[in-house]
């Protein structure tokens, strides 16, 4: 008896046992404390959407260069935060509206917003009203 291979994955097939594979809706969140960290969970999970052509979209709101390189298959918003919350937030919805479900979205570390937004319980509401 074969086991299907999962639609979605870390890119990280020791990481995927852990998790028991991610599934439509899941959100991975991980804290660091360097960017660089960020990027090597962020790479494989990014190839393996490619790989697989599960359609990835890429916020990017940091100072610092992009985490995901331009490539043909995924889509790069880049947002400014630091125009206030409201339109932030009211442009990332609107990008995720018009998607289909079941694309996989990234974010550059959401620290940044702490910085724009003012205040750690903003990057709270950001997390809550986007990633239920």
């Amino acid at each position: 008896m074969s086991m299907e291979q999962p639609r979605y994955s870390t890119g990280l097939p020791g990481l995927d046992q852990v998790l028991q594979n991610l599934h439509p809706g899941d959100n991975v969140v991980w804290q660091v404390d360097h960017v660089e960290t960020y990027r090597t969970f962020v790479e494989p999970f990014y190839k393996n959407a490619l790989a697989t052509k599960i359609p990835l979209t890429y916020f990017h709101f940091a100072s610092r260069p992009l985490l995901i390189p331009e490539t043909e298959g995924i889509q790069i918003h880049t947002i400014h935060p630091e125009e206030g919350f409201e339109a932030f937030i009211t442009r990332v919805h609107e990008i995720i509206d018009h998607h289909e479900p079941g694309e996989c979205y990234v974010f550059d570390s959401l620290s940044e917003l702490a910085r724009d937004c003012y205040s750690d319980r903003m990057v709270g509401n950001f997390f809550m009203l986007t990633c239920p």
